[in-house]
């Protein structure tokens, strides 16, 4: 006699007999237990959402939230590795004072740009 093979027969008799009209109740717990109402937010309508399915928005707007970071990121390290290579710091022997120049304008000021943050160039 194989066990296995009741084991599944009897997992699959539970699945269909939660339809049974008797065994409503516990139909209607389990369906409680995975729907969620909520807003439409395109049109503020009414929605009804499985489980499943707000997990796989709540995953999502978490993947478009780190790469929104990411790209963050990845955007200031360039601005400022370009800030760094456009920028030298000077000595202004008038004024006694270190200074930053930008190499394409020739402009100088004394504050360091501030995209450098704690880094000296």
């Amino acid at each position: 006699h194989d066990s296995k093979g009741d084991e599944d027969n009897q997992q699959n008799d539970s699945q269909v007999s939660i339809l049974h009209p008797k065994r409503q109740p516990d139909l209607l717990e389990w369906l409680i237990k995975r729907v969620l109402i909520r807003k439409n937010p395109s049109d503020a309508t009414m929605m009804i959402l499985l489980q499943f399915e707000a997990e796989e928005e709540r995953v999502l707007k978490l993947v478009i939230k780190v790469q929104s970071q990411w790209r963050r990121l990845r955007s200031f390290r360039h601005a400022k590795s370009e800030t760094m290579h456009q920028y030298e710091k000077i000595f202004d022997r008038e004024n006694q004072i270190y200074a930053y120049r930008n190499m394409l304008t020739d402009q100088r000021q004394k504050d360091k740009p501030k995209l450098l943050g704690e880094d000296e160039l």
